[in-house]
């Protein structure tokens, strides 16, 4: 999976879902039906280029999965990654849903890199609900979050 991340990285999208594929069937075959972190970043390139009913397929065993089989950082990037892939689809209850409880995770784990994107997610989310000034407070504490934790992705994205 490191692999996939890295080839994510530096922009190869077709070989980096080749690696990550592969991480999440290898996964599958040792017992983890969600195919893990793996299956989480598949889906987000998915989801970045253009492809959000494939990404929310991706993610699909995390849905029904009882969420206490699932690591809890792995289990919230994923319900994040639904909630965006259903904003793309204009799927908008369901998705606020998601990112409501995919926030409350990451803030109770102190995952401040994956709280600050969900944020950023969540004030997507706002914006499309034209409620513009919620959702630049949300910009700000994101950008503020990625500062304070060293998080530059967070604080470019917010």
């Amino acid at each position: 999976m490191q692999a996939g991340n890295a080839l994510r990285r530096s922009g190869d999208a077709t070989r980096a879902q080749e690696r990550l594929q592969r991480s999440i069937e290898l996964a599958r075959t040792g017992g983890d039906p969600t195919g893990g972190s793996g299956a989480v970043s598949l889906a987000e390139i998915q989801r970045l280029i253009g492809q959000p009913a494939e990404s929310l397929e991706t993610l699909a065993p995390f849905r029904s999965i009882d969420p206490a089989a699932v690591e809890p950082k792995v289990y919230a990037q994923a319900l994040l990654g639904v909630a965006m892939g259903l904003l793309n689809t204009g799927q908008m209850a369901e998705a606020g849903t998601l990112l409501e409880q995919a926030l409350l995770i990451l803030e109770d784990q102190q995952d401040w890199t994956a709280l600050g994107l969900g944020l950023v997610a969540r004030a997507v989310y706002l914006m499309w609900e034209h409620r513009t000034q919620e959702s630049l407070g949300i910009l700000r504490h994101a950008l503020a979050l990625g500062e304070e934790h060293d998080s530059p992705g967070v604080a470019q994205r917010a």
